[in-house]
């Protein structure tokens, strides 16, 4: 046998990680069951997982554009866009015309929108203070690091721009 044919056949013996032993399997079905659990709470207040999520940011960032909110929460801007005419739809959401951009809409949250968040934050609090209660205080902040540290690995190796400040 020669050099290379030992070294191929080497690692065709090396054992293959199980799926479930992968960090971004685990991280992505981690991620669908959080995703299951906020749509049943969500479910109550007749709003999808998307739709809170504009809602959320646009509690922090406002007014914001599709483009804005869509960097924000690294998703495309389709699924901002539909998010976002739904909850106009339901009037938590104003859309204005954006005078930087006529191509472009702002969009902000109303009273009604401003209300609903209120009412919503509490139960996500409490999930987040009961996964925070399951790791404890110090698994908690090592994970936090952990999670700040892949995403910004990651942003640097898609040269993702990193989360935009203001209304973008």
């Amino acid at each position: 046998m020669t050099g290379s044919a030992a070294k191929r056949a080497g690692a065709a013996a090396q054992r293959e990680p199980a799926l479930e032993e992968l960090l971004t399997y685990r991280v992505c079905i981690l991620a669908k069951m959080m995703d299951r659990a906020s749509a049943a709470e969500l479910a109550r207040y007749k709003l999808g997982v998307a739709e809170w999520r504009v809602l959320a940011q646009l509690s922090v960032v406002s007014p914001a554009t599709v483009r804005g909110l869509a960097a924000r929460l690294r998703v495309d801007r389709a699924e901002v866009s539909r998010a976002a005419a739904a909850l106009v739809a339901r009037r938590l959401v104003r859309r204005e015309k954006d005078p930087g951009d006529a191509r472009s809409a702002l969009f902000r949250l109303t009273e009604s929108g401003r209300a609903l968040h209120r009412e919503i934050m509490p139960s996500r609090v409490a999930l987040h203070d009961k996964l925070v209660a399951a790791l404890g205080a110090e698994e908690a902040a090592a994970l936090a690091a952990s999670l700040a540290k892949l995403t910004l690995l990651l942003e640097r190796a898609e040269r993702i721009v990193p989360m935009p400040r203001g209304r973008r």
